[in-house]
């Protein structure tokens, strides 16, 4: 199957550098948006409805668990 391959840090400009940096600190990854930044107005898209989501007033402890829940029955590898 045809993969996308995630962008390296010689191939974006330092906001995404910055960006990629960031997201890695907080996920222990950012492959996901390293493939996204093949077309930045749909990693923009992205990031805005992962914000929205993530920021609010559910516990945090759950927001984990349901991220646990949603790799293990995807099978993500992460």
């Amino acid at each position: 199957m045809p993969t996308i391959r995630p962008l390296e840090n010689e191939e974006v400009n330092d906001d995404l550098k910055v960006l990629f940096e960031k997201s890695e600190k907080g996920t222990g990854s950012n492959n996901m948006l390293r493939t996204l930044a093949h077309n930045p107005e749909l990693m923009e898209g992205f990031l805005s409805f992962y914000n929205a989501l993530w920021k609010g007033t559910i516990d945090p402890q759950l927001k984990e668990m349901l991220r646990y829940r949603i790799a293990v029955k995807g099978q993500c590898t992460y």
